[in-house]
């Protein structure tokens, strides 16, 4: 009988797709790309796009799923990065990551990623029911871990100081938030992420939950791709919102 994992393996994109058009083995090239996202898009419902990820929305199981794609080799360090959290052992049960389904294991970089999806989130709603915004939630997960640039850890007086509305809300998603950022420093990860979520198209709705739909912007990537090299593209989602602006 196949194991779990192998089981897993084995089920990265539907049953009827091409699935050799979405393995790698060796070096990429324009064309690797250009034929994968083609079929993808044929094949499933075009979301968005950045300069680096596209993102595609496909029925698995009988439910709405993500199909996050690299479109270059920006694309694959972003796919990389976001592997590590969504499916880390220490961080993919953390209430604002979307549940992973599975990730290209078979190529020589992750081409995709398959996750469950997170619709839109609105914005005035979500200050409604938190009395604050989105910015200020994440303002105050980098002042409670030194995460800003020269930004010292606040204590929690101070914290109630500067962020009252956010510390006296209930069940808001800033403490998992703030345990992300533990999290991912324990696992290793650089936190630049925290800079790239600040607007609410970096954010969604999956089971009820917020969550963040894209961790792909990290020191590393930065640095690799977006300090005067490479593709530039806006701060917000690392271009890969799933939801239009």
């Amino acid at each position: 009988m196949a194991t779990f994992e192998k089981l897993i393996r084995e089920m990265p994109i539907p049953s009827d797709w091409d699935k050799q058009l979405f393995v790698i083995p060796g070096d990429y090239t324009e064309r690797n790309f250009y034929h994968a996202l083609v079929y993808a898009k044929e094949h499933g419902t075009y979301l968005a796009r950045g300069s680096s990820r596209a993102v595609f929305e496909i029925t698995y199981e009988g439910r709405q799923t993500v199909l996050k794609m690299a479109m270059n080799q920006a694309g694959l360090a972003q796919n990389a990065e976001d592997i590590k959290v969504i499916f880390g052992a220490a961080t993919r049960k953390n209430q604002v990551v979307v549940p992973g389904i599975d990730y290209d294991t078979e190529s020589s970089a992750p081409l995709w990623i398959h996750q469950e999806y997170a619709g839109p989130l609105d914005e005035i709603v979500f200050q409604n029911k938190y009395g604050f915004q989105i910015s200020e939630m994440v303002a105050f997960a980098k002042a409670a871990t030194g995460t800003g640039y020269d930004q010292p850890v606040l204590t929690p007086a101070e914290l109630q100081v500067e962020y009252p509305e956010v510390v006296a809300a209930t069940h808001s998603p800033a403490l998992d938030l703030v345990m992300l950022v533990h999290q991912m420093k324990v696992a290793g990860k650089k936190r630049t992420f925290l800079s790239d979520i600040s607007g609410s198209h970096n954010w969604g709705i999956c089971r009820g939950k917020y969550v963040i739909v894209d961790f792909g912007y990290s020191d590393e990537v930065a640095a690799d791709f977006y300090s005067g090299h490479g593709p530039k593209e806006p701060r917000g989602s690392g271009g890969t919102s799933w939801h239009p602006r």
